[in-house]
């Protein structure tokens, strides 16, 4: 005898996809604060020690330290491009659910 629902399955399928898609999110925000740090932490540490410490470096160590800040600069680069794409795919869900000025805000800032 075949299982019966009572919400359909596809309803279902689409209600476990959201809680899914909502872990994610609360994942993604939780963990964005450390993983900006990280970088920035990276980035003010290496200029500082480059700024103190310059007169009495090699080249070569200037050079290493300016690929650290640069490495972690690009990583912060990535980090808020993909925050933004995130948040850009958000309010394009937002102006499919109904609320089309939003989406269009973030169109503007983003063409700016």
């Amino acid at each position: 005898m075949p299982v019966q629902h009572s919400v359909p399955l596809s309803d279902s399928l689409g209600t476990e996809t959201s809680a899914v898609i909502e872990e994610l999110r609360r994942s993604v925000t939780m963990m964005l604060p450390h993983e900006l740090r990280t970088p920035l932490t990276i980035i003010l540490g290496a200029s500082e020690m480059l700024q103190e410490l310059h007169p009495q470096m090699a080249p070569q160590e200037i050079g290493e330290i300016a690929t650290t800040i640069s490495k972690a600069a690009q990583r912060l680069h990535r980090m808020a491009e993909n925050y933004l794409l995130h948040a850009g795919m958000e309010l394009e869900r937002l102006a499919a659910a109904g609320a089309p000025t939003r989406a269009r805000a973030w169109r503007c800032r983003r063409a700016v």
